[in-house]
C-alpha cells in the first residue's frame, strides 16, 4: 500500500515577539536560552497547513555576538502546535532552526516535523524554510518592513 503525498507552500511570520529565559554565557563562550514562547501565523493555499503555530520549550545555543561586524551562529529547537483553518485537528511535533549572521545577513533552515491529531490523526508533516535575509530584516508581521519567512512542504 502507497501513501499519497500532498505538497504544498506558504509563509510563515511571527505574530508576537520572543519570550524566554535571559541568555546566559557558559564557560565555553556560547549564549544559551531556554524555556521559549513565540506565536506565529502560517499563510498557504492548502487550509490544512494555513492558520496559527505556537513554538514553545525553545532552546537557543549561538556562539558569536550579536552586534555588527560579530558572527553569531547556532541552533534553536523547540516544540510547535499549528492550528490549521480547517477540521477539528492539529499538527503537534518539533522544529529545530540552523543559523549564521555574518556581514550583516541571516542564513538559516527551519525544518518541522510532526503528526497530526483528531481530523489528521495518521498523517505526518513536514515544513522546510531555507534562505537568507538582511539581519535588520523582521519577519514579524506587525513590521511594515517585514518579509515573512517562505516555505514549502508535504503531508503524507
Amino acid at each position: 500500500m502507497s501513501l499519497s503525498k500532498f505538497t504544498f507552500t506558504g509563509n510563515l511570520c511571527r505574530t508576537d515577539d520572543f519570550s524566554g529565559t535571559p541568555w546566559v554565557e557558559l564557560p565555553s563562550g556560547r549564549l544559551f536560552s531556554q524555556g521559549g514562547f513565540a506565536a506565529w501565523l502560517v499563510t498557504s493555499p492548502d487550509p490544512r497547513v494555513a492558520g496559527e503555530m505556537e513554538s514553545y520549550n525553545m532552546v537557543f545555543n549561538v556562539k558569536g555576538g550579536f552586534f555588527p561586524g560579530q558572527t553569531l551562529e547556532g541552533n534553536a529547537h523547540a516544540h510547535f502546535t499549528l492550528y490549521p483553518t480547517v477540521g477539528s485537528g492539529t499538527w503537534e511535533g518539533v522544529f529545530e532552526c540552523l543559523y549564521k549572521i555574518e556581514d550583516g545577513t541571516n542564513y538559516h533552515t527551519l525544518i518541522l516535523n510532526g503528526h497530526g491529531t483528531g481530523d489528521f490523526q495518521g498523517m505526518v508533516i513536514k515544513i522546510k524554510e531555507t534562505h537568507e535575509i538582511p539581519f535588520a530584516t523582521s519577519m514579524a508581521c506587525w513590521m511594515p518592513e517585514a518579509e515573512p519567512w517562505p516555505f514549502n512542504g508535504h503531508i503524507k
